[in-house]
């Protein structure tokens, strides 16, 4: 396919490329996306060959027509001009975003970055990614929004997304490529092959420590003794580091010298104390060669294929990391490969020794007080092949403390190795993308919060759905109405989807907003962003935990009312609610700032903290403001005063007097009470009648008064006056008398 030029808009084809000398695509996995182009200066299409124009090409095996916008040439004096140039996709560099989303989807967030530029509003997102996430992006380029180190969406979303550039169709994606069982082999298809080593960042010994902080905000720091690599001793002198590891734990949580260890050993697990390597390859597809026509060997970026060397004892897997395009002859000149670099060291270090095979795991300490050491059962796989993909589902142990990894190969037999991973989380199904009629084989395991696993699952394969054993198969198609015994879809729908049983592994639904309002997953989890939530119906029952293994909540709703039933064991908390009463059932404990109930006392506080009163089944408790408190008990009724205890003593008794104006009366206390309240009692004065002398003038406006004076622990004394006397001229008063009921209270 020759080169195509086009002006900077990309809509006004200027010619085809027909005397292009060479030209080259170099794509790097996501990384660089560049097109090389050398030309004669003889033909007139050279002096088109300028900044901004565009040269659509053949970028690879499987994408066809792909623009590149030119952003430098170099005319040399033999009469040539290259041209070097950028993928379309690049053109996002130079477009600013602003976007703040939650609980979104991969392809909504990529979508929404589009529909926030300024200039790049025809670019669409795609993704296979079904979780949702919080995502961020201020005043950034969309380029770097998307797969800039922090907090892009390949940073944000999945475990190390792959991208795919089809001009103006981004795609974000689990996993780019597949294993298609291509075997590349010295002296059968491989033409050339290089090793780069780099040992540069090789460590073979390390201190590891830790810091954390105490309640009373001291830092302390936690060391473990070195660690060296079980391969050091191939090297002339250990590589030596001290490394700290207080990121790795949650706050609040006090490192120990076991778990620092546990991360130096998973360090080493990574490959850190082995060489960098590269292996570049350049090989001739069987393909293309007579007599291997119907061999399937296409190569696309990011693929699995596997090297084999006897001359290096070399049989491993390798990810392809980048290539370079030959678009002339429409074919790959070379490909560089990695992610298997640790195994490819190590034959080329030590041919004699076995090969280390170690799974990269990334240990992360948490507070396991609350989580059992335990390891759930070996898991059973079920497998249901599609047209291009392979469904695997396996049975677990929906714990919190509980992960799984999934690894699959295309080799029956195969031991697990970290290239084989395809999936390490909180799930029980996971759909892989094949090639149709691939075959393929899994394996599962479990891993506990302390990081041990249980043994591997038995192998399960199957083999990819294809149509008449052909490789081609239907890409779009229209069907007005059908009738289908089993519909099996890989991808997914628009339209309206009837039937009497479904049966999902998961489910999503997302608003005309792009927000995720309902997630449902494998490992049972269900997630609800919901504006608004209605049930009808006459009964409603949610429970949440499990009684017979920890704490439970019960929700139940019918037409009686509400019950909320929180039990752990023996002890539950029980709250029932309608529309006229309330009740509270404690058989537990209840604590909050002004109220503590531990299941057999209850006190009452202010909301300093402070108690003001304190009731147990045998006796309550009240405590005054000068520090003396009233205790109530089986002994009866005391105020105690620093430590000593006076006893209450309550009686009410009546009597009667008559008293004339301005005479006193002494009253003895009644026995009971006399010598044993001292002063600190009341006594009630009621006038019963009153009589006046005959001379008196004017009685009504007389005023009778009386009082109560002199108390002692034995008698008090009652005095009485008159006032407001109106008397005539040479009257002579005749005094009268009242009779006087007193009611002593002490």
């Amino acid at each position: 396919m020759k080169p195509i030029l086009y002006d900077k808009t990309g809509k006004t084809q200027l010619g085809v490329l027909e005397h292009c000398i060479n030209c080259t695509v170099e794509e790097e996995r996501n990384g660089a996306f560049t097109l090389t182009l050398t030309y004669p200066i003889t033909d007139e299409l050279h002096h088109q060959l300028i900044y901004d124009n565009i040269i659509t090409a053949k970028a690879n095996d499987e994408y066809n027509n792909q623009q590149f916008r030119i952003m430098a040439t170099e005319r040399i004096i033999k009469g040539t001009v290259t041209v070097k140039a950028v993928h379309i996709s690049y053109d996002l560099v130079y477009d600013l975003t602003n976007v703040s989303s939650a609980n979104r989807s991969c392809e909504n967030a990529l979508n929404e970055l589009f529909r926030n530029s300024h200039f790049s509003k025809d670019y669409r997102g795609y993704s296979n990614i079904v979780n949702s996430q919080t995502y961020s992006a201020q005043n950034k380029n969309i380029w770097d929004a998307i797969v800039g180190s922090t907090g892009s969406i390949v940073d944000t979303y999945g475990k190390g997304p792959e991208i795919i550039r089809d001009n103006k169709n981004i795609h974000v994606l689990n996993s780019r490529g597949t294993d298609r069982g291509v075997v590349i082999e010295y002296s059968v298809n491989m033409l050339e092959e290089s090793l780069e080593v780099d040992t540069t960042d090789i460590v073979t010994s390390i201190y590891g420590y830790a810091r954390y902080t105490d309640d009373e905000n001291n830092e302390h720091v936690v060391s473990a003794p070195r660690i060296n690599s079980g391969i050091m001793n191939n090297y002339a002198h250990p590589f030596i580091v001290y490394k700290d590891y207080t990121d790795r734990f949650e706050q609040g949580v006090t490192p120990t010298v076991e778990q620092i260890s546990s991360l130096v050993e998973a360090d080493f697990a990574t490959g850190i104390d082995q060489p960098k390597c590269n292996y570049t390859i350049n090989f001739v597809p069987l393909s293309k060669c007579a007599g291997y026509e119907d061999i399937q060997d296409q190569i696309h970026l990011c693929d699995t294929v596997t090297i084999k060397d006897k001359r290096y004892n070399i049989d491993t897997k390798a990810e392809v990391i980048s290539y370079i395009y030959n678009v002339l002859l429409e074919r790959y000149d070379s490909m560089e490969l990695g992610d298997a670099r640790n195994t490819l060291a190590q034959t080329i270090i030590k041919p004699a020794k076995e090969k280390l095979e170690k799974e990269i795991e990334e240990k992360i300490i948490v507070d396991n007080k609350n989580y059992p050491d335990t390891l759930p059962k070996s898991s059973v796989i079920t497998l249901h092949a599609g047209l291009g993909t392979i469904q695997v589902d396996w049975t677990y142990e929906r714990q919190s403390y509980y992960t799984y990894q999934l690894y699959g190969s295309t080799k029956q037999g195969f031991t697990p190795t970290s290239a084989d991973l395809l999936y390490e989380g909180q799930a029980s199904s996971f759909l892989h993308t094949v090639e149709p009629g691939s075959t393929w084989y899994f394996r599962v395991r479990g891993k506990n919060s302390y990081g041990r696993y249980n043994e591997f699952s038995d192998e399960a394969g199957i083999t990819c759905f294809i149509i008449d054993g052909d490789t081609t198969y239907i890409e779009k198609a229209g069907i007005l109405d059908a009738y289908i015994g089993t519909l099996n879809l890989d991808r997914g729908w628009v339209g309206e989807l009837k039937g009497h049983w479904i049966d999902a592994r998961n489910l999503t639904v997302t608003d005309g907003n792009g927000v995720r309002t309902l997630d449902i997953d494998s490992f049972g989890r269900v997630k609800i962003d919901a504006s608004e939530i209605k049930i009808n119906s006459k009964s409603l029952d949610v429970v949440i935990g499990d009684a017979t293994k920890g704490l439970e909540i019960r929700i139940t709703a019918c037409e009686e009312g509400l019950q909320t039933k929180v039990s752990s064991g023996d002890l539950s908390t029980i709250v029932t609610q309608n529309a006229t009463s309330w009740g509270l059932s404690i058989n537990g404990k209840l604590s909050g700032t002004n109220y503590n109930f531990d299941g057999t006392n209850f006190s009452i506080g202010k909301s300093d903290g402070s108690t003001t009163s304190y009731h147990a089944p045998g006796s309550s408790k009240w405590v005054h403001s000068d520090g003396s408190y009233t205790l109530v008990n089986s002994s009866g009724i005391k105020k105690y005063v620093s430590s000593t205890g006076y006893s209450y003593m309550y009686c009410t008794y009546a009597g009667e007097v008559e008293i004339g104006p301005w005479d006193q009366i002494t009253v003895q206390l009644p026995s009971q009470l006399s010598g044993k309240v001292g002063t600190k009692y009341t006594v009630a004065l009621t006038c019963r009648s009153y009589t006046f002398g005959t001379d008196w003038a004017n009685v009504a406006t007389q005023q009778l008064c009386m009082y109560v004076t002199n108390k002692t622990s034995t008698s008090f004394m009652i005095k009485s006056f008159k006032t407001g006397l109106k008397i005539t001229d040479n009257t002579q008063v005749i005094d009268g008398n009242m009779a006087i009921q007193y009611v002593i209270s002490g």
